[in-house]
């Protein structure tokens, strides 16, 4: 009830009498109890009246003085609520035989009255007080349900309960004088819960504890008990606590369908509990067990294990991962006080797992608290059969991250912020797409690779990263990054020393989109009590210029992934992209010269110091035919070769080289027929000198045949040479036509081929071996060269179009194909390939 609405009813009931409170039909201030029940006139007032007599009053330190004859004329009180730490009394001579609750804290008496029928009460609950027994008689007590005598020290026995057959709830806890129980308690047969817990002289329970069937909880923490037998029919028994008895083993007899069962304290348990397959809760602690069984997976619905202070448990079941119902396990050598982990600063022994589950429903969850190594136990314990959404490790000493956890499935987030020493990221589940390692000062290196373009990654403070671990992170795909940095890396091409970045273009047809990946400097440059780098975000506004206009393409916000107190310069990084011909309808004819990038940081004490830009290609590449137009009917190309405007070879060309000749250093190996490769190289312009430069660029201006010629004298060539038996063997070179390229950009030019290495020696084929294998690149036009090439061997059953991401070292292929391939290769000239189909992009 709301303290108001109580409120209005006190007053209410106090105008029914204002002077004489022995007149109204409630009274709840002390002082007036116990001038009411004091006065024996009042007293006779209350003869022919039905009363609730109630007290919630603040007055504690007043006396409540009742006589011995204070409810005599009260016939029909039906209600008695005392809560007074100050009742004065020397006996009753009475109590209303109609009254329904009893609720008397700290009462003084010794005993109740022995004319008192019982016959209406239903609930009777006399805790802490200095009774010794309540009656001597048979009262018909088929009314009461609920009986609480907890914490009556000096209570030796309880009551008859023959005619207690309703009786639900009985609660004897801390009742430390008594001996035993009445056998007439198996009378009580729809009892449900019966709490003994702290009857330290209760050594035995009667035979008549049986007939209970009907009993679903049962507490006999520290009691005497040594043995369980006499409940063996008890089948619905559900929480059974026998922590801190001398109880050894869980006889056969009375196992049923437990939910919950506590050991906890018994030292002379040696064994795991033979408890039913039905047990939900297990609790152990303390006790002398020295191995988890392999059999625990058979414990198919338990959710939580806990056996803290466990000195002796050296083994443990990998089986315990196999339960996929587990929410919680805590296991240890140390007490339960020692795993509490709310801070774990302060805890140097305890190492905590939290996994939380996919599936529908309320969030699911998985928690490991453990003072045994990391190392150790994880792998032991961490399920693997359920999809994880994330997980959570806390551990002061834990050094790297267990390998274990690339066992998860599917898990897209790791938070180690609370694994204090931390200082090298292990091998993680392909999965993330979320890493908080916030704070972590001592991290040091990741000894894993970040697979996803969409993966966050919080590194703030971590201050000790070495220069690997960084650079992992600038040339991760990810959707953004933080991490500490005093200037923009080199990866970033197009820089500033301010939050705005002008790029200067060679005019160009306007792609429809624009990808980039943008690196800011963050800089504190004022402090505030309570400040954070959670500064409100960072906003990015992106310009260009259409055909010597500006064009506003529009701001995206982009809100930072932590809360950082320190003072250290961060970088920022993510990718960003945006539609540059949605407001340029002309977008066909429209040519773009020029970006700005604008960079501002919304916190109070925040800067942008610095940033960077990398162009990226964009995801819907145009493509174009032999003339430049594009060919809307014919856009399905063969992937035979690409050419984009980029600025370095790939990392999936696996061999590499920063020149236009690449060696490949092979284990002798018996020749194969054939070689097939992926082939990249990175096209540089080179000026000759002034005079040259100026002339090129006035042909392009003002002279459209110059244009059309330039096209035809663009070529590439590969050339290939090896060693078999220890001789050099040329094979040759290939010649591949491509459009001339303008402006000074680099460009990387992709294709697929394939050459014959036993052509030259068909009676050596078969015992031929090779050791190395040269390509050379050349570009036949004076204004460009090869800057960087790169290969990637293939298997003959590669798909040219797709990735790949594999170098094979043993080269398997067709004879009769590839050699028909060869010739059908070899038979187009040099017209038909001028008219294979390039692709064009903006980077």
């Amino acid at each position: 009830m709301h303290t108001l609405l109580q409120q209005l009813g006190r007053d209410i009931v106090k105008k029914e009498s204002l002077k004489d409170p022995g007149k109204r039909q409630f009274i709840w201030d002390t002082k007036e109890i116990s001038n009411v029940l004091g006065d024996e006139d009042t007293v006779r007032y209350w003869k022919n009246s039905r009363h609730k007599l109630d007290t919630f009053t603040s007055s504690w330190k007043e006396d409540i003085q009742i006589s011995k004859s204070a409810f005599q004329g009260m016939k029909n009180l039906l209600f008695l609520v005392l809560d007074s730490d100050n009742v004065i009394s020397e006996g009753l001579s009475c109590l209303p035989n109609k009254l329904r609750l009893i609720e008397w804290r700290r009462c003084p008496l010794t005993f109740l009255p022995s004319n008192f029928s019982g016959k209406f009460l239903v609930e009777l609950t006399m805790t802490e007080t200095k009774l010794e027994k309540l009656w001597d008689e048979i009262k018909p007590l088929q009314r009461l349900k609920r009986m609480v005598l907890s914490n009556s020290w000096y209570l030796k026995e309880i009551p008859d309960l023959s005619n207690a057959t309703s009786l639900e709830e009985l609660d004897l806890h801390g009742c430390e004088s008594l001996l035993e129980l009445t056998s007439t308690i198996g009378n009580a047969t729809k009892l449900k819960r019966c709490k003994l817990s702290d009857c330290f002289l209760l050594k035995e329970l009667p035979s008549s504890m049986g007939r209970l069937i009907n009993l679903q909880e049962l507490d006999l923490t520290s009691t005497g008990l040594k043995e369980l037998e006499k409940l063996s029919s008890c089948s619905r028994l559900k929480i059974l606590d026998l922590s801190w008895t001398l109880i050894w083993e869980v006889p056969s007899s009375i196992r049923s369908n437990w939910s919950c069962f506590n050991m906890s304290g018994c030292i002379n348990l040696e064994e795991f509990p033979n408890v039913p397959d039905s047990i939900e809760e297990l609790v152990l602690c303390k006790t002398s067990i020295e191995e988890i069984p392999p059999w625990i997976e058979n414990l198919s619905h338990l959710r939580k294990l806990i056996m803290y202070g466990c000195k002796n448990l050296k083994k443990i079941s990998p089986n315990i991962s196999k339960l996929e119902n587990l929410e919680f396990l805590g296991l240890g050598k140390k007490d339960e006080r020692e795993h509490d982990t709310s801070d774990f600063g302060k805890l140097k022994h305890v190492s905590e797992a939290v996994i939380e589950w996919e599936g529908p429903g309320p969030k699911r969850s998985w928690t490991l608290i453990s003072d045994f190594k990391v190392h150790y136990i994880l792998p032991r314990c961490l399920p693997t059969t359920k999809k994880a959404l994330s997980l959570c490790l806390g551990s002061y000493g834990l050094k790297t991250t267990p390998d274990c956890i690339t066992r998860l499935s599917g898990p897209i987030k790791l938070d180690v912020r609370d694994c204090t020493l931390l200082e090298a990221l292990g091998p993680l589940p392909n999965s993330l797409l979320s890493i908080d390692a916030e704070y972590r000062y001592h991290l040091k290196s990741i000894d894993s690779s970040f697979q996803s373009s969409n993966s966050c990654l919080n590194f703030a403070g971590c201050v000790s990263l070495n220069q690997n671990a960084k650079e992992l992170i600038y040339t991760s795909d990810c959707k953004y990054a933080l991490l500490p940095g005093k200037e923009v890396p080199a990866h970033f091409p197009h820089q500033a020393a301010s939050g705005s970045l002008t790029i200067n273009l060679t005019p160009r047809p306007l792609p429809s989109s624009l990808r980039f990946k943008a690196c800011i400097l963050l800089s504190k440059f004022r402090k505030f009590r309570d400040d954070t780098l959670l500064m409100g975000g960072v906003s990015c506004h992106v310009m260009g210029k259409h055909n010597g206009f500006t064009v506003q393409y529009g701001s995206n916000q982009h809100h930072m992934p932590c809360k950082y107190k320190g003072y250290a310069d961060h970088l920022y990084i993510f990718e960003d992209s945006f539609c540059l011909n949605q407001d340029c309808p002309e977008a066909e004819d429209a040519t773009l010269s020029e970006l700005v990038f604008e960079f501002i940081c919304h916190g109070k004490s925040w800067k942008v110091k610095g940033c960077g830009v990398r162009l990226l290609v964009p995801d819907d590449v145009d493509v174009y035919n032999s003339d430049g137009v594009v060919d809307e009917d014919d856009s399905d190309d063969d992937g035979e070769s690409t050419l984009v405007l980029v600025e370095e070879v790939p990392a999936h060309f696996t061999y590499q080289a920063t020149s236009h000749s690449l060696t490949i250093n092979q284990t002798p190996q018996p020749l194969p027929p054939s070689l097939r490769f992926k082939a990249c190289i990175l096209l540089s312009r080179r000026i000759i000198n002034y005079l040259e430069d100026v002339s090129w660029r006035l042909g392009y201006l003002f002279d459209d045949d110059y244009v059309e010629d330039e096209k035809l004298l663009m070529r590439v060539s590969c050339w290939f040479r090896s060693k078999q038996n220890g001789l050099t063997v040329q094979y040759g070179s290939y010649m591949r036509d491509t459009p001339y390229l303008y402006g000074s950009d680099d460009f990387l030019y992709t294709f697929e081929d394939y050459i014959c290495l036993d052509q030259d020696l068909p009676e050596a084929a078969e015992e031929a071996t090779f050791s190395k294998l040269v390509f050379e690149f050349k570009v036949f036009y004076k204004k460009w060269e090869v800057k960087a090439c790169g290969v990637q061997l293939l298997e003959d059953d590669e798909v040219g179009e797709g990735d790949n991401d594999g170098v094979q070292e043993d080269i398997k292929v067709d004879v009769d194909k590839n050699q028909e391939g060869e010739k059908s290769r070899r038979g187009d000239d040099g017209e038909t390939r001028s008219t294979k189909r390039v692709r064009f992009s903006l980077p």
